[in-house]
């Protein structure tokens, strides 16, 4: 059985197209991703794209850099995932967005500690939010997601392949991670071109900004905005 970090990465996206690809320092959105979550625990890197030809450069990037990769409908991400459980024979997994670069390690660690001390049918912090955006933090039991995905039946469940599981929130058993500071506010993503330059501005000033925890770069952006 394997332990994985399902990373999802497309060329496409409407707002930023090509954004897993955009520089940050000396890699990428997505190799910067990529690099961050390869020496957590027994967790493998596995990238989910699609099965167009548009995103065969992403395939061919991950498996450059020994990730394991899997390719599938276009629209319909939570089949992906489920094809990609059944293609590497998954117990667990993390949903990893491929425009957060901003991911948070301690969180990742200490979801993969909570499951481990309590194992559920998943660990989330969007359940009711207090980090920011673009901090997400979702960590499945595979059994647990195969047998739910069957019910999805709306095209936006299987567009956002975890909603469902938010929307029957009483029907799982699950473990919160929620924040004593509400964070929410803020946004560490990379959606558009303004996130980009923001997110570009922010590494000048701060060189070590993605290399630390979600408390230390909310400091920064305070700072930031007072200077």
């Amino acid at each position: 059985m394997l332990n994985a970090f399902f990373v999802l990465a497309r060329m496409d996206s409407s707002r930023l197209p090509g954004k897993a690809f955009l520089k940050l320092g000396n890699t990428t959105l997505l190799g910067s991703i990529i690099n961050r979550l390869g020496n957590i625990g027994d967790f493998k890197v596995v990238v989910l794209t699609t099965d167009r030809e548009t995103d065969d450069r992403i395939a061919g990037f991950a498996q450059d850099n020994d990730c394991l990769v899997f390719r599938g409908d276009p629209e319909d991400v939570s089949d992906r995932i489920v094809s990609a459980i059944r293609e590497f024979n998954v117990s667990l997994f993390f949903r990893i967005n491929g425009d957060s670069p901003c991911l948070d390690i301690t969180l990742i660690e200490n979801a993969i500690s909570r499951y481990n001390a309590s194992p559920c049918d998943f660990v989330s912090n969007l359940v009711r939010r207090t980090w920011p955006y673009g901090v997400a933090i979702e960590l499945f039991n595979s059994k647990c997601y195969v047998e739910t995905q069957q019910y999805f039946s709306s095209p936006e469940e299987k567009e956002h392949p975890t909603s469902y599981f938010y929307q029957h929130i009483n029907d799982f058993n699950y473990l919160e991670l929620k924040n004593e500071t509400d964070w929410s506010r803020h946004s560490l993503t990379v959606d558009t071109p303004d996130d980009y330059i923001f997110l570009l501005t922010l590494l000048e000033k701060y060189p070590e900004f993605l290399n630390t925890d979600t408390a230390e770069r909310i400091k920064l952006l305070e700072e930031f905005a007072h200077d």
